[in-house]
C-alpha cells in the first residue's frame, strides 16, 4: 500500500466514531435493505427484539430465522456484502438453523442483493473519506468535521437525485411515482419504454409492476454521482423519448 492510501480494514478502528453510533447506522442501513424483500420472509432475532422483513409469497421463497449474537454483524454485512455476511457467520456473529432457507430467501430477491452491492460500495468509499479526514484532526476536535463530511456527502447524493428526477420528468414517457426526498428516484414507465432502456444498456432497478404494461423503476444516486453522468444518461434517453 502506497503512502496516502488508507487500509479499509482500519476504518472500523477510527477513534472519533463511537462504536454504538456506527453500529446503529449500519443496522439502520441493513434493515432498510431488508425492507425491500418481496418474496419469502426473513426473521431477525436480535436480543429480545424480533424484526420481520418480507412476508411475501412463501411458495416462491420460505420463511427463515437469523439470530444476531454480535452487533458488529450488521457492519460486516454492510461493508462486506455477501462475503462479509459469510465471514460473520463463520465467526459466530450470527447463526441460523435454516441456512439453506436463508439462502433461498435472498436468491428469490435478487434486486436486494444488487442494492446491497451498491450500499456496500457507498459505505466503504465514504468510510475511506472519513479515514482521510480523521488523519488530519485530533480525536477531540474531529467529531464536528466528520459530521459535516457525512452531511456534505448526503447532500450531494440528494442533490443529484433531485436533478435526475426533475430532468427525467421532462420526458413524456416518465412519470414520477413518489416525491423525490433523498437519493432515490421512483418513476413509472411503460413496458415499451423499459424495453428501449434495456436496449441502450440503461440499467435501473425494476422496483415493482403497476400492471402488465407499466413498471415502477428506481434510480439511486450517491456522493460519487456526477452531473456529467446524469447528462449522458439523459442524452441516451432522449434518443427514444419525447419532451413534454
Amino acid at each position: 500500500m502506497t503512502t496516502g492510501q488508507v487500509d479499509v480494514k482500519q476504518i472500523a478502528k477510527l477513534p472519533l466514531v463511537k462504536s454504538w453510533r456506527s453500529t446503529a447506522l449500519a443496522k439502520r442501513l441493513v434493515f432498510k435493505l431488508f425492507n425491500q424483500l418481496r418474496h419469502g420472509e426473513l426473521v431477525i432475532q436480535d436480543g429480545d427484539t424480533t424484526h420481520r422483513f418480507g412476508g411475501g409469497d412463501v411458495s416462491i421463497a420460505p420463511s427463515a430465522t437469523v439470530v444476531i449474537h454480535e452487533q458488529r454483524a450488521y457492519s460486516r454485512i454492510l461493508t462486506g456484502g455477501t462475503m462479509g455476511a459469510a465471514e460473520a457467520y463463520i465467526d459466530g456473529d450470527w447463526s441460523t438453523e435454516q441456512l439453506t432457507d436463508v439462502t433461498r430467501v435472498f436468491s428469490a430477491n435478487i434486486p436486494i442483493l444488487e442494492a446491497m452491492k451498491h450500499k456496500q460500495n457507498w459505505f466503504i468509499k465514504a468510510g475511506v473519506k472519513l479515514a482521510h479526514a480523521a488523519r488530519k484532526n485530533s480525536v477531540s476536535g474531529s467529531r464536528e468535521n466528520i459530521a459535516g463530511l457525512w452531511i456534505s456527502l448526503a447532500n450531494k447524493a440528494n442533490f443529484m437525485a433531485s436533478y435526475l428526477s426533475r430532468e427525467l420528468c421532462t420526458f413524456n414517457e416518465f412519470k414520477l411515482f413518489y416525491p423525490t426526498q433523498a437519493n432515490e428516484v421512483f418513476l413509472e414507465v411503460s413496458k415499451e419504454t423499459y424495453q428501449e432502456m434495456l436496449k441502450l444498456n440503461i440499467i435501473s432497478n425494476l422496483w415493482s409492476r403497476v400492471d402488465h404494461n407499466n413498471f415502477i423503476l428506481r434510480f439511486v444516486t450517491s456522493f460519487e454521482t456526477e452531473k456529467s453522468e446524469i447528462d449522458e444518461l439523459l442524452s441516451r434517453i432522449n434518443t427514444f423519448c419525447s419532451k413534454c
